[in-house]
């Protein structure tokens, strides 16, 4: 069953060199100089930079973040990152071009309106949220060493190869999805409101402790979602977030000390959510992934600090499903297997019946709402 995928998947690598002239050829814009520049720091989307603390962006950055006041570390900050563009080898605008292509040809027939999204990549140094991939306005920000991956990671073994070339195809999906999220924000909010239980709070206060840990997900900035859990006697509210470990004899390593947690709220009088406090002052949240009342929904996404993590997790590994590359070498036959097959079938049937609802026709010139 490997071979015949591979040799699939390998069939349709070779399509895409002719594709690339072909009218429905996606649209990859490389963004370089100035014009990556000014993208990778523009806020007319969405806000970041300006929602930032200090501790967060020394760790981010890997710098000492200079400025007197917040607003002065914020510009500097976005500098920095400004400063951290580079522009696209040849090659490396040749390797993407065939991976979005090969995920365009996944997605193109039964999801049409996400395939119409233009894509468009910024390339910058390890400087930039410390090398992760990640998304800011309509393009994907890359780092070099994940474009070293995309170029040159590659096998003489044919299933690792397989598994490589799905894992860039993967990256496409998940990151490609955030884009559409923050473009299409509507459908995305509804869909986590019926089918997750999730609900969209007006205002959430953290106190001193929480907010020295804060963590702003570029690709998940609103972070104001609660979720019901428990009984009514026993009634608990819990917000999904991740978190920077601090220490006090070393400096916070990026990813390494974050922690995805359920922050335990309560709805005060004047209609503000803050965490709920324990009897020794502090406040009550716990590791997210210890609380079953909340993890329930995602199976198997461990990325589910942010409902818009979860829906692109989910939706990469569907579509890697339908044609027979997730997971790796596919569920067993025992009833752990079976249980999991169910778990997975079970989580992707709402993402799947929104996507086709919503994403199931070309919408014009990209997949951005009105």
């Amino acid at each position: 069953m490997a071979r015949l995928r591979l040799t699939l998947i390998f069939a349709t690598l070779l399509s895409v060199s002719c594709i690339a002239s072909a009218q429905d050829a996606p649209d990859i814009t490389f963004l370089s100089g100035d014009a990556a520049r000014v993208a990778i720091v523009d806020e007319s989307v969405e806000p970041y930079f300006s929602l930032l603390c200090h501790h967060e962006m020394e760790v981010k950055s890997g710098i000492a973040i200079e400025g007197d006041t917040l607003e002065e570390q914020q510009a500097f900050f976005a500098q920095h990152y400004a400063d951290c563009v580079r522009d696209f080898t040849d090659e490396e605008e040749e390797a993407l071009s065939t991976i979005v292509g090969l995920t365009d040809s996944l997605v193109k027939f039964d999801y049409p309106g996400f395939a119409a999204q233009p894509w468009s990549f910024i390339k910058v140094t390890s400087g930039v949220e410390r090398g992760l991939p990640h998304t800011r306005g309509r393009s994907i920000v890359l780092a070099e060493g994940v474009l070293d991956f995309i170029v040159n990671a590659r096998s003489d073994d044919r299933d690792a190869m397989h598994r490589m070339v799905m894992a860039k195809v993967e990256l496409m999906l998940h990151e490609q999805m955030h884009v559409v999220q923050r473009l299409n924000p509507e459908p995305f909010a509804a869909f986590y409101t019926e089918h997750w239980g999730l609900v969209h709070v007006e205002t959430i206060e953290y106190g001193d402790e929480l907010t020295a840990m804060q963590l702003i997900n570029p690709d998940g900035v609103d972070t104001r979602w609660v979720r019901y859990v428990g009984t009514p006697r026993d009634a608990r509210y819990l917000q999904p977030n991740i978190v920077i470990e601090r220490f006090e004899n070393r400096p916070s390593r990026m990813p390494h000390d974050f922690r995805q947690v359920a922050v335990e709220l309560r709805l005060d009088d004047d209609g503000v959510w803050r965490p709920v406090i324990d009897a020794e002052g502090q406040p009550v949240y716990t590791p997210l992934h210890d609380e079953p009342g909340y993890t329930a929904h995602y199976s198997p996404s461990g990325n589910i600090y942010h409902p818009h993590e979860s829906f692109a997790d989910l939706f990469a590994k569907m579509v890697l499903n339908d044609f027979g590359s997730y997971p790796e070498p596919g569920f067993t036959d025992d009833g752990a297997g079976q249980a999991q097959a169910a778990a997975f079938r079970a989580a992707v049937a709402p993402v799947r019946a929104m996507m086709h609802a919503v994403f199931g026709e070309a919408q014009g010139e990209g997949a951005e709402g009105e």
